[in-house]
């Protein structure tokens, strides 16, 4: 169990919620950086939102017990709050990679609001991501399997955090196992990933042969248009 881990369930079990301004960088807490950066990006000052992205991202891992307990108790609640978790961690990337296994670990359980949640922050954290999101992509729970895949392929497609072809390449195996997916949007937004990632034919054109073999006419569509990215018509 990392620090982190440690550190959020003694939060838990004493009743304690940690709060974002008794995190500090540069003598001003974590919830006026926030702002600072929101305001600018707002502003479309680069240079201050520069600025307060580098701040949220010094302070780190530090973030990362009172951002986890923010994900559940948003979701628990159903709460809007002023700092939303997700966006947070899209601003520490990669720096927030000691978090995937507890968002791994919310995206099995069976509130729906924490599955959504913790896929957003997942996918916005990016390739550190990428091997729990193919891990989720085999869960039995329809819901975790969907929202892992529907970020990843978010990510994917309107991002740029995903860069790493060795990663991607290594997600292969994952997406063409989705092929039968008893939830055909699954399997949908597996094919279109296997299209942009563009890798891996000899496990990429079987899998999706096998779509095409599908009775759902949407997924039959999207096999086809995704082979010719391979070449095959």
């Amino acid at each position: 169990m990392t620090w982190i881990l440690f550190f959020a369930g003694l939060l838990v079990l004493c009743g304690c919620k940690p709060r974002g301004s008794q995190i500090a960088y540069q003598g001003r807490s974590f919830e006026q950086w926030y702002h600072h950066w929101a305001n600018a990006a707002d502003r479309g000052d680069k240079a201050q939102e520069k600025e307060g992205r580098e701040a949220i991202r010094q302070m780190g891992t530090n973030l990362l017990p009172f951002l986890l307990t923010q994900v559940r108790s948003q979701a628990e609640h159903d709460a809007n709050p002023d700092i939303p978790p997700t966006i947070v961690f899209r601003v520490l990337g990669p720096v927030a990679g000691p978090a995937v296994p507890e968002l791994e670990k919310m995206m099995q359980e069976t509130n729906a609001t924490l599955i959504v949640l913790a896929s957003r922050s997942l996918g916005a954290i990016g390739e550190e991501a990428v091997p729990s999101l193919m891990r989720l992509l085999s869960h039995a729970r329809r819901d975790t399997r969907y929202h892992a895949i529907y970020e990843f392929g978010s990510q994917l497609e309107y991002g740029e955090v995903y860069t790493n072809r060795q990663v991607l390449s290594n997600a292969i195996p994952a997406l063409a196992g989705c092929m039968k997916d008893p939830e055909p949007y699954v399997t949908i937004h597996a094919i279109r990933a296997l299209a942009v990632i563009n890798l891996r034919p000899e496990l990429a054109v079987p899998a999706l042969r096998e779509a095409l073999a599908s009775t759902n006419s949407t997924v039959r569509q999207e096999a086809g248009e995704a082979m010719g990215k391979f070449g095959i018509r």
